[in-house]
């Protein structure tokens, strides 16, 4: 972040603890809700959201899903960052797709040191058999994390 002038005061990374999926429901659902609690009042706090997914679509079906990163805090100004619409990320009808990513969320100006959540939400486009996400987080090899950057 040179460019921006900005100086990294803590870094901290948080892994999912379980692997996390949706069958046959197409409820956006909260999967991961990872906390920062800034060391200092002023800060700028951005989170970088590594996912390992699975994303099947059910025969007729796309496998496309519906994402979003929420952030909330008493300290901040409330963001939802990602896409609202169904087909933000995945694999197209009938397919499956396993494959990771990372988000780096927008900067976010703190004017205290209450704790911040980013609850991450995915969301089936259909509810039909078959038509699911799984989440990786178990501490393998494949791990879906948020990596707080807290700058100057």
């Amino acid at each position: 972040m040179a460019s921006s002038g900005l100086t990294v005061r803590n870094i901290t990374q948080v892994s999912l603890g379980s692997d996390q999926s949706l069958d046959s429901d197409a409820t956006k659902t909260t999967f991961f809700s990872p906390t920062y609690t800034p060391k200092f009042s002023g800060s700028k706090v951005q989170g970088w959201f590594c996912i390992v997914v699975s994303c099947a679509g059910s025969s007729g079906q796309s496998g496309k899903k519906d994402f979003d990163l929420e952030f909330t805090g008493s300290d901040i100004t409330p963001i939802t960052w990602g896409l609202t619409e169904s087909g933000a990320i995945g694999s197209g009808i009938g397919d499956e797709t396993v494959f990771s990513t990372t988000i780096i969320g927008p900067l976010i100006t703190t004017t205290g040191t209450g704790t911040i959540t980013c609850n991450c939400k995915l969301g089936n486009s259909g509810s039909q058999v078959g038509n699911s996400w799984y989440v990786y987080g178990d501490g393998t090899v494949r791990e879906t994390t948020m990596t707080w950057i807290e700058y100057k």
